[in-house]
């Protein structure tokens, strides 16, 4: 069977849509990723039964949040915001998991105490 050869233009042109195609991909994540993932506020509600839940925690609302990823992608002010959403869902307990800054030996110092005082304002009477 006989090889088929590549010319030079069609070398040229499959390069060329390689690349358009690769551009194209990487800065459709990057907008995804910049602009709008950290918009995204996914509420879900559950209501756990169990047995094993002591009556004192019947009715209990237990809200959990994380991932906020602060730096490039995520801002103070959409931190802010998701504060507000929080407080406005009246949660008795709040929990954090984790991953509050991307880079922390590089996040800026004076944006660390911001970050702290938009914390501050979340309002659980659990804790």
């Amino acid at each position: 069977m006989e090889k088929k050869k590549i010319t030079r233009r069609n070398f040229l042109k499959r390069s060329v849509y390689s690349m358009l195609g690769l551009l194209g991909v990487s800065g459709g994540t990057y907008y995804y990723t910049k602009y709008i993932e950290p918009k995204l506020l996914a509420v879900k509600e559950e209501t756990i039964l169990s047995p094993k839940i002591p009556a004192s925690f019947h009715n209990i609302k237990v809200l959990q949040f994380g991932d906020t990823h602060l730096g490039f992608h995520y801002s103070l002010s959409q931190l802010n915001s998701h504060v507000n959403k929080i407080n406005e869902l009246k949660p008795y307990l709040i929990l954090f998991n984790g991953d509050l800054v991307d880079a922390p030996n590089e996040y800026p110092k004076d944006s660390l105490s911001d970050c702290i005082s938009i914390l501050t304002r979340l309002h659980a009477p659990l804790g």
